[in-house]
């Protein structure tokens, strides 16, 4: 039973299983933060809800599974492309190429968020010079490699499904790109409003100076994130039609087709 669902699915789980891992490294430290109070309840930042013990756990394990996996997303997405070498045009092929750097580096940010987690009682620490700069190498990258396999997938599109699908990649791509600015730069201004020690923006609350900014920062933040796996998930459809690894390694023998994604 589970052999042939897995099947069916093909590499298809991989996107999935990525998108999965994410979530859950966001949801469940989440919760966990917040019932134990190291938190206040109402939008704090995502880093913020896995920088103590034991969220912070499942936070860093669940981020470095969805690296990887998001990392093989990405490679298999590249081999597809490349196998199709002999039927789709030079430029196709340049894009895809030069994805690779943006693509590797957004996977090596999404793992340093993972490990260097906020130090509460050192504000200027490497450690989280070391997490800010991986977060921001992770979104900022990611979007570079989006817009790169947007223009892919509008390039190979041939019929209405697949130039929407085109669309709603680049619109994802651009919508991350737009939150990764309104959550720096309103995070800047509110840490600069606030009126309390760096480990107190942990229970930021209404009476605190600041405190909208903050949340209108905390919602780009998590929109950024929720467009970033939405992303990911796009890629279910491409990837279910690869059933074994081996065939991302042969010549295609006709051009490939959006319209065989539902077959």
């Amino acid at each position: 039973m589970i052999v042939k669902i897995l099947r069916e699915l093909g590499y298809g789980w991989v996107p999935t299983a990525a998108g999965a891992s994410i979530l859950i490294g966001l949801v469940v430290p989440y919760i966990i933060a917040v019932r134990s109070n190291h938190v206040y309840y109402l939008l704090p930042w995502v880093s913020d809800t896995g920088a103590l013990q034991p969220e912070s756990c499942v936070f860093g394990q669940m981020l470095n599974v969805g690296s990887i996996l998001v990392g093989a997303t990405m490679y298999l997405r590249y081999r597809q492309i490349v196998q199709q070498s002999n039927v789709i045009s030079s430029k196709v092929l340049k894009w895809n190429s030069l994805s690779v750097i943006p693509g590797s580096l957004a996977v090596l940010g999404l793992s340093i968020l993972a490990n260097f987690q906020e130090d509460l009682h050192h504000p200027e620490s490497l450690q989280n010079a070391i997490h800010a700069g991986g977060a921001v190498t992770c979104f900022v990258f990611g979007v570079v490699y989006g817009y790169f396999h947007s223009r892919i997938s509008y390039a190979l599109s041939t019929e209405f499904w697949s130039r929407a699908m085109a669309v709603l990649r680049f619109t994802l791509t651009a919508l991350t790109g737009i939150f990764l600015v309104i959550t720096l730069g309103l995070a800047s201004v509110a840490f600069e409003e606030f009126n309390g020690t760096f480990a107190e923006h942990m229970q930021w609350r209404p009476e605190d100076k600041g405190y909208d900014i903050h949340i209108i920062s905390a919602i780009a933040e998590y929109l950024m994130s929720l467009t970033y796996v939405i992303f990911i998930l796009t890629y279910y459809d491409e990837l279910r039609t690869i059933k074994q690894i081996r065939d991302l390694f042969c010549p295609a023998k006709s051009k490939m087709s959006p319209t065989d994604y539902s077959k």
